[in-house]
């Protein structure tokens, strides 16, 4: 295998002159389709900005520091321009936090290889890899020293802006060689991957490259402006919930203490191992992998408790409450109030490539995956509408309850989609018997506190797990290694719209 340093690179280009500016802006403006990377202070959208640039036209790849991005704004400001990148995203909002918008639109090398493969990794150097049979350095390979064993560790309390300045004062051509090459390397892997989308066709005639223009495309920009605005959390509803959690994290320790007779830290593997294997002298039902060590020693993972809980053992019962609630307190409260902005809004990352279903996942913080609503309180009702505006709630009826019905062909489906019902509301009354119009009732009134409301609102929720749930464990398997055999339309493509597109050469 070799490195991506072979006779087709072209040599980096560092801009500092007047006279270069001037030069790659009249190149800037005749050219269309521009490739875009940045090295940044850190990976916060809201906050973290542009260090150094780069900037590719197809063939050449140049260099700059973040002092020359105005220089460039009626360049970033043109709506005509078509901006590629991988996870182009991030780096327009590293641009907008640096003082500058970028119109145009971005055209994501990661969607595009999502199209063409779902089975893959598409990152950028893992992409290239895969396409040219050639490797692309690693951050970690570049910036960061080896240890003992010769593997690549980030330094000790060192930012990435630090690691990236240290680079800089010690070897500049390693930064502008490695910064330089991520958008010359992108500009080629854009090529590559729209001569294979353009391919590959639907059974409706259109083929990869032309959804990517309809669909991915615009949807870019309209995730960059949900990621930018963000959402208006209630810090004084979270507040309230963080004492609520940390007494019953209290009683549930303090319950583990009487039962087992010592006190004990519930978040310690040790203390838990020396428990169940010693004190108590419970079999293990698993063993961890030893690590770095290579001494393997049984394992107290989630399943494994999940185990001990159901075989009637009491204190891996209240082990699992207690983890459970600690990562509602720090993920959900503490986790969620440490990460808003001045504004008291917070800001996800939209994925449109990693969801196997091609639904939309979200990452850093994860929005999606919010804990369901308990009797004394709702994590949810944190997300509000800042004074004045609304949260409006739009989704599709229960489609692919439809579309399974369709396929499958199953009677009681069908008959409770030809009646009219709620779909998943129907499967309680087919599953467990319980009356149809209690199990709506329940849903319907979410005030209804009453044991058996949460009860039958309870079986709704397992029969959409059960209704939504993927019939394999591994990654979908919609498309071959190298297209769409089914005809169908990409479900990335098909899962998502916008009114409005632009089309690019």
């Amino acid at each position: 295998m070799k490195l991506a340093w072979g006779l087709k690179r072209p040599e980096a280009i560092w801009i500092r002159t007047k006279a270069q500016v001037k030069k790659l802006l009249k190149l800037c403006r005749e050219t269309e389709v521009l490739a875009y990377d940045t090295e940044t202070t850190g990976i916060d959208i809201s906050v973290d900005h542009v260090i150094f640039w780069s900037i590719s036209t197809g063939d050449d790849r140049y260099f700059l520091e973040a002092d020359k991005l105005f220089d460039f704004k009626e360049i970033f400001e043109d709506q005509d321009k078509m901006w590629i990148g991988s996870q182009i995203k991030f780096d327009f909002h590293m641009t907008a936090n640096s003082g500058i918008n970028i119109a145009g639109n971005m055209m994501d090398t990661l969607v595009m290889d999502r199209l063409l493969d779902p089975d893959q990794d598409h990152g950028l150097k893992e992409a290239y890899e895969r396409e040219f049979n050639e490797r692309m350095r690693t951050f970690p390979e570049t910036f960061y020293p080896k240890d003992a064993k010769g593997r690549f560790r980030k330094p000790p309390k060192k930012s990435l802006q630090e690691i990236m300045l240290d680079a800089w004062d010690r070897d500049p051509e390693r930064v502008i060689d490695y910064a330089s090459l991520d958008a010359w390397g992108v500009y080629r892997l854009y090529r590559r991957l729209k001569k294979l989308i353009s391919k590959i066709y639907t059974d409706r005639g259109y083929n990869l490259w032309e959804l990517f223009l309809m669909w991915e495309v615009p949807m870019s920009r309209v995730l960059f402006e949900m990621e930018r605005n963000g959402c208006q959390l209630d810090m004084d509803y979270l507040g309230g919930i963080e004492p609520v959690l940390e007494q019953e994290l209290i009683d549930i320790n303090w319950d583990l203490n009487k039962l087992i007779g010592q006190p004990i830290n519930p978040g310690s593997t040790k203390q838990l191992a020396k428990l169940f294997y010693e004190d108590m002298g419970l079999e293990p039902i698993a063993w961890t992998s030893g690590g770095s060590t290579g001494k393997k020693s049984p394992s107290l993972n989630e399943t494994v408790m999940k185990q001990h809980a159901e075989d009637g053992v009491e204190a891996a019962q209240l082990i699992l409450k207690y983890r459970e609630l600690s990562k509602v307190l720090g993920t959900y409260v503490v986790g969620l109030m440490s990460r808003v902005d001045k504004g008291g809004r917070i800001h996800t990352t939209f994925n449109q490539h990693v969801a196997d279903t091609a639904r939309l996942s979200s990452r850093d913080p994860n929005l999606q995956n919010q804990p369901r609503p308990r009797k004394d309180f709702d994590i949810r009702k944190a997300f509000i509408a800042p004074p004045g505006k609304k949260i409006i709630v739009c989704d599709y009826d229960q489609l692919e309850m439809f579309i399974l019905a369709h396929y499958s062909g199953d009677k009681g489906l069908i008959g409770n989609i030809n009646a009219g019902k709620d779909i998943h509301t129907g499967n309680v009354e087919l599953v467990w018997g319980e009356p149809y119009d209690d199990v709506a009732a329940a849903k319907k009134n979410k005030d209804d506190d009453s044991d058996r409301a949460w009860y039958l609102r309870d079986l709704r929720n397992k029969v959409k797990v059960v209704g939504f749930g993927q019939p394999n464990s591994g990654r979908s398997k919609t498309h071959s290694k190298r297209g769409n055999p089914t005809g169908a339309i990409p479900c990335c493509a098909a899962r998502r719209s916008v009114s409005t597109w632009r089309s690019a050469a």
